[in-house]
């Protein structure tokens, strides 16, 4: 197959915001890393306009050096880069007088864009404008020379071999006349020079144009013009500016051409509404045909994923893909005349209920119901079953949905509580009565993943007719995508869809859901979810009956009011005692086992013990999920797992998770694995630890070591600090395990500055401080942070050379260290410990350079931050506080004073640095003393 592949980008705004800007690099590499992977190499990039926030020369610098420089090392053979200005590419304090009467150049100077020397001389006049942008690309070795535009001819073209194929690139500039905000209807192409680059393509097969701004932006004859050559020679034209992916046809002459808009790369932070964008391009030579592959910034999911806005229409969308295709030959009855109406599909991923599927539920075995009330997820024939109780909120909630229905309201209610309130079961029923009651459809989608095409378009489609509930289970990973589906049911005026949504509480949080207006797009509303009430309890007391003594368990020979007391009593339990667990599961297993759990539980293992799993059994997968919940360490993620065990995460869902879920022992929210309930994993513990003598300390070694090497094969690791520090939860009772954790990690990654520190801590809490000297004098590469000098430095004052820990916090102090400012904390810190050991060494050599060094310090200290409440003072005796005084009021010089003392310990330091430490003598500290206001 003959293709040519691109990457669009456009409208960085360089300078906007530094910061997130070079974040957002890193996420486009590494997008492009993930596209390479996935077999699909770009033969160009294709960069269209607003490089830049205001056409500083700066700017250019930082793109080049931070963006472009770092596809070298991504790709074997470089896409070629072809860049065109935009109107951000100018920097408007240039040229400023000539600039004023630019939006009148067509007609009051039309030889403006004419492609000889005096059309040549005319834009020289405002080529100042543009020097930034002209000068900032000198990599002529894999970027197209941006230099042709500022010629006579004003524009750049080049033609590529494929196969039997031309294909012909031209580059324009529409930025010429943009001088404001105000720029729409009001800029020009210039119709000889576009006609001109086209001319020299004429030979081509296909032919690109790269342009910044839409043609609707341009003054309307010239708008005709450009509209007009662009179908006459069957271009297609790819663009920015609009801040959103789209693709259409416009019709000129009888003939229409393709245009293609690509999002912009940056223009906010990390917004819904203003999120960054890309695509990935694809022109089919043999079958005309140009695909693209949308892309928007997601933070939830910490990745691109696909941009199914309302500016790419789903006529053309590739069905069940993510892929827009849009035939190249264009004739205007092809683009007026709609596409055949077509049997709308069921959207993927996602479950039909209405009459035929209730119709074709099956009764469930008793087993399984008993499984149910031991914690399983409920199945479809489970819900649809009589066994299991209709508690009172489902009835509620039916009633809320059909009276916002006859009100036009859509509806959007979210059931938020910890794992094992029945959220799913709620869920589920409330969506079975108003299906079987009510007539409603529904569509059902459960445990989405992070990465799941959400098909928001294809669900609106499906959903026309009717009224409709839409049910997500775990929903937090595609709150996004729902809020985005709201917000265009309200433009759209929607009112027959509802929603009925469920997540841990603290999924919701973590994913930031909570920070979305749900009530800016819905009747939004959230029901309190804790424990049960004293009616759902008689319903389950009931079905319990229903069952035999197997489903009463504990409770078989009670009356019915003492068995639904036991239960009331047990839910309060579990609120008061564990309320980071469901209340309702947690009732349910004290109550049907009492003290039994612990059979019941060490039964379960047994069967795990038989189920085998690659070269282990499923027993040794439930220990890790086991260790982790016992210790309320919920960050155990399907990701940590496969890398456990060699596989790919489908493969952890399909044989690990599945069986485990099954038998009630497991759950799953998002990419979270979380034993069914705490005391499931409490009595599991105890009974792996007593009778099947599992090492937990190794288990939670083997995990941190597996989060740690799938990070570094580039999975993206959900909460990964929390492995990284995962030391901190055992350093109180087991400071072994601790220790090892840490070492571990640093033998996976020993240039982790960070983790040096760490164990350095932990050594010096263990009162280890020669294990922690060790690990910084076996670093023989140059570090730079502030944190790891200081910490060294306790580390030799541990030991007792307190030379080398003056000298040592003097870097954490200075200029060389880092290249950022210091802090106020870092400043206290340093100052305090350096003044302490100062203290200390005048005491042991009554050296008077050393007491005026650590007034200074003192002095210093006190300036940074002197709002600050706390003063912190060594302890001294009389005589030194009153020597201290003296030299205050002597007005301390506390630059020089600082450095002699700091000199005379560097003189007689008991260690010999390696060559990666800074020279003491060649130290500068203008910031510390600036963050003092002392200029020097």
């Amino acid at each position: 197959m003959e293709n040519l592949r691109w990457l669009h980008l456009s409208d960085f705004h360089i300078g906007q915001d530094n910061y997130a800007q070079m974040k957002l690099f890193k996420s486009i590499h590494k997008n492009m890393k993930e596209q390479k992977e996935k077999g699909f190499l770009p033969d160009m990039i294709f960069i269209t306009g607003d490089i830049a926030n205001k056409g500083k020369k700066e700017e250019y610098t930082i793109f080049a050096d931070e963006f472009l420089l770092p596809i070298v090392d991504i790709y074997d053979i470089l896409p070629k880069v072809y860049i065109i200005p935009g109107n951000h590419d100018i920097d408007r304090e240039k040229c400023d007088v000539a600039a004023l009467s630019l939006y009148d150049v067509p007609q009051k100077k039309p030889i403006f864009f004419d492609t000889d020397e005096k059309g040549w001389e005319k834009r020289q006049e405002i080529f100042e404008r543009f020097a930034g942008f002209r000068y900032g690309f000198a990599m002529d070795d894999f970027c197209f020379p941006v230099e042709n535009i500022f010629k006579k001819e004003a524009y750049f073209y080049n033609v590529w071999k494929k196969g039997r194929y031309k294909v012909g690139i031209a580059g324009i500039n529409t930025a010429w006349l943009s001088n404001s905000d105000k720029d729409k209807e009001k800029l020009s192409v210039g119709k000889w020079i576009l006609q001109e680059a086209l001319e020299k393509l004429e030979e081509c097969d296909y032919k690109l144009v790269l342009g910044h701004h839409p043609l609707n932006w341009m003054k309307e004859e010239q708008r005709a013009q450009a509209s007009a050559l662009l179908a006459k020679y069957k271009a297609i034209y790819l663009h920015g500016h609009m801040h959103k992916n789209s693709g259409g046809y416009t019709i000129a002459n009888d003939s229409g051409f393709l245009s293609i808009q690509c999002g912009a790369a940056f223009q906010a932070r990390e917004d819904d509404i203003y999120y960054n964008s890309l695509y990935w391009g694809c022109l089919n030579l043999a079958e005309n045909m140009v695909s693209i592959m949308p892309r928007r910034w997601s933070a939830s999911n910490d990745r691109f994923v696909l941009d199914a806005s309302d500016n790419l229409s789903e006529d053309y969308r590739k069905e069940g893909t993510d892929i827009w295709e849009f035939p190249c030959k264009v004739f205007p009855k092809e683009v007026k005349q709609k596409k055949k109406d077509i049997e709308v599909q069921v959207p993927p991923n996602w479950h039909l209920i209405n009459e035929e599927f209730i119709k074709n539920r099956k009764e469930p075995e008793k087993v399984d119901i008993l499984k149910y009330f031991d914690g399983k997820e409920p199945s479809y024939n489970d819900i649809f079953s009589s066994y299991i109780p209709l508690r009172q909120i489902v009835l509620d909630l039916q009633k809320e949905f059909i009276k916002s229905n006859e009100e036009d309201q859509t509806k959007c209610v979210l059931l938020a509580a910890a794992g094992g309130e029945g959220k799913t079961t709620i869920l589920l029923q409330t969506i079975r009565e108003l299906c079987r009651e009510n007539g409603w459809q529904a569509l059902i989608l459960r445990h989405p993943e992070k990465d799941i095409q959400f098909h928001e378009e294809q669900v609106l489609k499906f959903t026309q007719k009717g009224n409709w509930i839409i049910g997500v289970d775990n929903c937090f990973s595609v709150a996004q995508q729902i809020f985005g589906l709201l917000k265009k049911m309200k433009r759209r005026k929607y009112q027959h869809i509802h929603f009925l949504l469920c997540a841990r509480d603290t999924d919701w949080i973590n994913s930031d859901a909570d920070k979305l207006d749900w009530r800016s797009v819905s009747s939004f509303s959230r029901p309190h979810l804790k424990g049960i009430s004293e009616e759902d309890a008689e319903r389950f007391i009931g079905a319990w009956s229903a069952l035999g003594n197997e489903g009463l368990g504990k409770l078989k020979g009670l009356s019915a009011v003492e068995a639904k007391k036991r239960l009331l009593q047990s839910s309060q339990n579990e609120e008061i005692n564990e309320p980071d667990e469901g209340a309702l599961l947690g009732a349910m297993l004290a109550t049907r086992y009492g003290d039994e759990l612990h059979d019941h539980v060490r039964a379960m293992l047994r069967r795990l013990e038989k189920i085998p799993l690659y070269h282990e059994t499923l027993l040794n997968a439930f220990a890790y999920i086991v260790a982790m919940h016992s210790e309320k360490l919920f960050f155990l993620s399907k990701p940590v797992m496969a890398q456990l065990y060699s596989c790919k995460e489908k493969e952890v869902k399909k044989n690990i998770l599945g069986p485990l879920g099954d038998e009630a022992a497991s759950t799953v929210s998002g990419d979270m694995i979380y034993t069914r309930h705490g005391s499931i994993a409490k009595s599991a513990r105890k009974i792996l630890d007593e009778e099947f003598h599992y090492d937990f300390d190794e288990i939670f070694i083997d995990m941190t070591r597996a989060a740690i090497e799938a990070h570094q094969k580039g999975e993206y690791i959900e909460r990964l600090k929390n492995w990284q520090y995962i030391s901190e939860h055992f350093i109180n009772w087991n400071n072994t395990l601790a220790v090892r954790i840490d070492r571990e990690i640093l033998k996976l990654d020993p240039y982790d500055e960070y983790i040096i520190v760490h164990l350095s801590k932990l050594y010096r809490k263990v009162d280890q401080p020669e294990q922690a000297v060790q690990l910084f004098r076996e670093v023989h590469y140059v570090v730079e942070d502030r944190s790891f000098f200081c910490e060294w430095a306790l580390t030799e004052a541990n030991v007792g050379n307190k030379a080398a820990s003056i000298c040592l916090s003097a870097i954490a102090l200075s200029d060389e260290v880092e290249r950022k400012m210091i802090d106020v904390k870092n400043a206290h810190i340093n100052l305090y410990s350096i003044a302490l050991t100062f203290l200390e060494l005048y005491r042991l050599y009554k050296n008077e350079t050393y007491f005026s060094a650590m007034a200074s310090a003192l002095c210093l200290y006190k300036k940074i931050d002197s709002q600050k409440k706390e003063n912190k003072q060594p302890r001294m005796f009389e005589q030194e506080k009153r020597k201290l005084a003296v030299l205050k009021k002597e007005k301390l010089n506390l630059e020089d004073d600082l450095k002699e003392g700091i000199l005379m310990a560097e003189k007689y330091c008991e260690v010999n640095f390696g060559e990666g430490i800074p020279k003491i003598i060649t130290l500068k500290y203008q910031k510390l003393f600036m963050l003092g206001g002392i200029t020097i």
